[in-house]
Order: C-alpha cells, then structure tokens, then sequence
C-alpha cells in the first residue's frame, strides 16, 4: 500500500510509524539548520570579514590598507601607499658645493630626531615657519586653477637654540604632528647649516661641514643609504598625500602663529607651491 501524505508537517513528509516520524522530523529540522547557516555566510556583509579594528590578524589586511609596520606617519598624514618607506639618510653634493642630507625619520622618533640635529646648527641661529595661506589670501593670489598655491614664511631671528628648544617644548607636537606646517631652525643666509623639517615630515639638513650631521645620525642608529625611499617618494598623481591642519590643546598652527609673534615671529616671505 502506497503511503498517504502528511499535513502534520508541512514539509511532503511521508506518514509511516511514529517513531518514523520523529525520525524525519529531527533530519528536516537539522537539515533546515544546515541550510540556513550556509545562507548567513553567503550573504552577511563583507564588513564583517574585513574590519580592521576587530582582526587579530592585521598581516590579513591588503597592504595598502595599514601602514608599514616598521614606520609611522606624523597624525596630520595620510599616505595610501608606505611600501618600501624606511628610516635612514642619505647624502648629496648641491650644485654649490654644500652638502644636502635627507633624513628619513618614523614619526615616534621625531621629537628625538629634530632636537639632537637643530643642537649641532652652530651660533645664533633663525627659526622659519612656513604656513599655508587661507582661502582668502588665495583668492586674491590665484587667477587659473593651474595656480600655484602659496604658504606665508615667518621668522624669529637671533635665537639660541636653548630659547628654540624652549619653543619645540611649547609648540612641538603641534610642529610634528600638523600636515600642514613646514619649519627650520638654521644659521642666516649665506651660510649653509640649517635642520629643515619640511613636507611629509623628511628632513633636509643643509651643511658646509656634514661630518657632525653624520655623527648624530649614526649614533641615534640611522644608516647612510645610496637611494632612500621617503613618505614622498610614493606620492604621486595615483598616490596622493593627504596633510591635516590638526589641533593640540585647542590650538592650530594659526594660533601658534599669533601667539609667537610675542617672541618676535614676523612675516618674511610667501612661497609657492603646487
């Protein structure tokens, strides 16, 4: 005899023994499981495979997507690429005859970096800060959108570098953490001996007689490279950088600017750049 259908379960079940059906039961309720959660993992969002702050795992990440784990950006930079950035210097002869020292330098090293080069800058010495000009200024400056963008450079001269480091202990984190603000603390022109922190947070140190440079450098354990990858070697028009004005204390580089105008800070030029 042919079984007859059950409308007990809702599923085509065949009637049989009650203990048949207890049987059939259980398997379509565990098959129902099955399939259900073979559903949630086709179709949960990808958010949830990829997030970065939950991963225990950040050598799962794209590269792309963290930052070398062996260098760190100032927090007012942003750059999609850091591959192959790495700490170091590198040094090259000016057209002048003056030496040209490009310092790469991770961020957490930099409050120890740029007070042990800028002590070696002999005599009394300049501080320059270089700001970028507002919306306001620009509008004034720039005709064409191929413009040349502008930053207004001030300037405190005949200082030590006891009264500098007084200033870098002030205005320091602000100094290195901004994206925007470029300074330098350096003898007056002609001479060349000058520590100059400038975009991507690189170093350029400017010198006649570099040995003293290299002697710092090599005893906070950097090494001379032939061809140094910087932050701003991997900025390109496919891999932009992105610099923040940031704010410590309530306080930008604009306030910085107007609060060090007490010390003598005035303006001293206007460049461009692109």
């Amino acid at each position: 005899m042919l079984p007859t259908l059950s409308t007990d379960i809702g599923l085509g079940l065949f009637r049989g023994s009650e203990w048949e059906e207890t049987i059939f039961g259980l398997l379509v309720v565990l098959l129902c499981a099955a399939m259900g959660f073979l559903i949630w993992l086709g179709f949960r969002p990808r958010g949830a495979q990829t997030d970065k702050t939950s991963d225990p795992h950040p050598e799962r990440l794209p590269p792309l997507a963290r930052e070398s784990p062996h260098f760190r950006l100032v927090r007012g930079i942003e750059v999609t690429d850091l591959g192959g950035v790495r700490e170091g210097y590198m040094a090259k002869r000016a057209d002048d005859g003056h030496t040209v020292v490009t310092v790469s330098v991770s961020a957490e090293r930099l409050p120890e970096v740029i007070p042990a080069l800028t002590a070696e800058v002999e005599g009394i010495a300049e501080f320059h800060v270089e700001v970028p000009c507002t919306h306001e200024v620009e509008r004034t400056l720039r005709r064409r959108y191929d413009d040349p963008w502008h930053s207004d450079v001030f300037r405190i001269g005949d200082l030590t570098h006891e009264r500098f480091m007084e200033l870098f202990g002030l205005y320091g984190e602000l100094l290195i953490h901004d994206g925007w603000v470029n300074f330098q603390y350096g003898a007056p022109a002609p001479a060349n001996d000058s520590v100059y922190v400038g975009p991507g947070k690189v170093i350029w140190v400017h010198a006649d007689s570099p040995e003293k440079y290299f002697r710092v450098l090599e005893r906070l354990g950097y090494t001379e490279e032939l061809e140094l990858h910087t932050v701003l070697s991997n900025v390109g028009p496919g891999t932009p950088a992105a610099p923040k004005f940031i704010e410590v204390n309530g306080k930008g580089i604009r306030d910085m600017v107007e609060e060090l105008k007490a010390e003598g800070l005035q303006m001293h030029d206007r460049k461009e750049y692109y």
